[in-house]
């Protein structure tokens, strides 16, 4: 899901046994006004930061949020769940299904004025595949054995050792820059400075963090335009009940709770909140839907299932638009 201009991406775990995952997450903002040209715009947040980079952004919602407003990945996922260009103009697939070749976008550069180009992308994925990388490991596994190819500065080809329908959508995984990190090993590259002060290629650039908040700023080089706000600024809070109080002070603009709003919070907040069309200037809460996903496993090697007819009565008893 793609939440404002955060571009927060929100993933499912994938359950057992064809249960679906259904969820919601609620959305709490200051009900709608004109937007200044120049405007700021501040979020809170339950949780601290730890490390503000696309390789350990996993283990943190709160370093995932800021991620998603610093880095691109070769890929974004649009609000249809769809991948979309992005660091990556282009790309070919071969019949098989293996082989990616990204073309690149030209007249790229890091928030610190570098240029980016493929060597960043292969030293993205040599950090996710090397030795005692201490990222979460559902993340490695998803790039391990994929082998990377420069073929110009501006041209990478990725291997798959098995065709993955959901590849284009790994893709979106953010970039770090090569010339920042070169040199080191897993351990120094989760307690490099680098994670506390972060360069990305993405529309907000990194201003300040502090215990209270990070700052961002606009990234005026940014390739798909100038951002429409001038900074954003995430506020961390404790626990949900100091971040219902910076609501109801007024201290935040809005927040993003993972489940519908407790009768308490609501009671809380007051008139600010209004849950069908409100007026200014009342909080608005808005209902997103989360993504989800079916999955049946089958062990193949064990009776009944090993019986190809039985596995192909299964699929064919299985009603997919009704679950889709």
């Amino acid at each position: 899901m793609m939440l404002l201009l955060r571009g927060r991406l929100l993933y499912p775990a994938i359950l057992l046994a064809g249960l679906v995952a259904l969820a919601t997450g609620w959305y709490l903002s200051a009900a709608p006004t004109a937007t200044p040209p120049h405007a700021r715009y501040v979020e809170g947040v339950v949780g601290q930061p730890a490390r503000i980079n696309p390789l350990f952004s996993a283990l943190n919602e709160t370093d995932g949020d800021l991620v998603a407003l610093l880095f691109d990945g070769l890929t974004r996922i649009d609000g249809a769940g769809l991948p979309r260009p992005n660091l990556a103009e282009s790309w070919d697939i071969t019949p098989d299904g293996l082989t990616y070749t990204f073309q690149l976008r030209r007249n790229v550069f890091w928030h610190d004025g570098q240029p980016f180009d493929a060597i960043d992308v292969v030293f993205t994925i040599a950090q996710l595949q090397a030795p005692g990388f201490r990222g979460s490991p559902a993340l490695a596994a998803q790039w391990r054995g994929v082998v990377t190819t420069i073929v110009d500065a501006f041209t990478i080809e990725l291997r798959l050792p098995a065709p993955s329908a959901s590849f284009l959508t790994r893709a979106a995984l953010g970039i770090v820059p090569e010339h920042l990190l070169a040199g080191l090993d897993a351990d120094a590259l989760f307690d490099a400075p680098f994670n506390r002060s972060p360069v990305g290629t993405g529309p907000f650039a990194f201003v300040e963090l502090t215990a209270g908040g990070a700052l961002l700023e606009r990234h005026t080089g940014y390739h798909e335009g100038l951002p429409g706000l001038r900074e954003i600024e995430l506020r961390f809070f404790r626990d949900r009940a100091a971040l219902a109080a910076a609501l109801r002070n007024g201290e935040v603009g809005a927040a993003l709770l993972a489940d519908p709003p407790s009768t308490t919070v609501v009671a809380g907040l007051g008139d600010r909140t209004v849950f069908a069309a409100g007026t200014p200037p009342g909080l608005t809460a808005t209902e997103l839907p989360l993504g989800g996903y079916t999955v049946l496993y089958l062990n193949n090697q064990r009776p009944p299932l090993n019986d190809p007819l039985l596995r192909r009565a299964l699929a064919a008893a299985i009603d997919v638009p009704t679950l889709a």
